[in-house]
């Protein structure tokens, strides 16, 4: 019986850092045909406007953010992802990455960045590549 009842506090200590945070994210490249995005395995709807993809979601994570993202298209387009916390103030950007979709197959992008506590603080620091 004592396992279980620890097993319960290992669950619920797990539960309790849990939380909710609403992520945007943009794409912006001129040549891409296609972009995919997921946050902690969460497909991210892109809507298309022109040169930009854009994409909101409220995501549940604990203390790290996982990004995985892909980009299609003609070999040498250049292409830009920016994901943010949705702060009440102002999207408080998490990561910021820049590369050119390859010769013959898609470009891919994946890391795993820290969250803060407080990611709407005034000082997050902006993970780059």
């Amino acid at each position: 019986m004592a396992a279980d009842s620890s097993g319960c506090r290992l669950q619920k200590q797990k539960k309790d850092i849990m939380r909710r945070l609403t992520f945007v994210s943009t794409v912006t490249s001129a040549s891409a045909t296609s972009v995919e995005l997921k946050l902690n395995n969460k497909e991210i709807d892109l809507k298309n406007r022109g040169d930009i993809w854009k994409g909101k979601a409220e995501i549940e994570l604990d203390t790290s953010l996982d990004v995985l993202f892909g980009a299609q298209g003609f070999t040498g387009a250049a292409w830009s992802l920016e994901v943010c916390v949705d702060c009440p103030d102002e999207p408080k950007k998490i990561l910021t990455k820049q590369d050119t979709i390859p010769p013959g197959k898609p470009s891919i992008f994946h890391k795993t960045v820290a969250i803060a506590a407080d990611p709407c603080a005034s000082k997050v620091t902006v993970e780059t590549d």
